[in-house]
């Protein structure tokens, strides 16, 4: 895998799906310590992605999701997001789509 430096050395214990290749086109992986798991941004600030720990609380999902179309970016208190909670790859891929058609 390319693109996952930061995630493997800032949570050595995540094991990606088998399924989880690459990140599409725009996504950095800006992973850190003070985070439950990796985690990967793209580039305009309005959309990231989370994977989480395995976990037997069914309200966590494996993957999440958040989108904004607001400009100001994911971080902004103002944005309104949207949340898309993914139990699979091809889920997370679509939600990404999904934020790509919208903008």
């Amino acid at each position: 895998m390319t693109g996952f430096d930061l995630a493997s050395k800032t949570h050595p214990f995540y094991t990606f799906a088998s399924d989880v290749t690459t990140m599409p086109a725009g996504f950095t992986d800006v992973s850190d310590l003070n985070r439950y798991g990796p985690e990967f941004r793209h580039v305009s600030g309005m959309c990231a992605v989370w994977f989480n720990y395995p976990s037997d609380n069914p309200h966590v999902s494996r993957y999440v999701v958040s989108t904004t179309l607001d400009q100001r970016g994911i971080d902004s208190g103002e944005a309104r997001h949207y949340w898309y909670k993914c139990e699979t790859w091809p889920d997370v891929l679509e939600a990404i789509d999904t934020w790509r058609k919208r903008t």
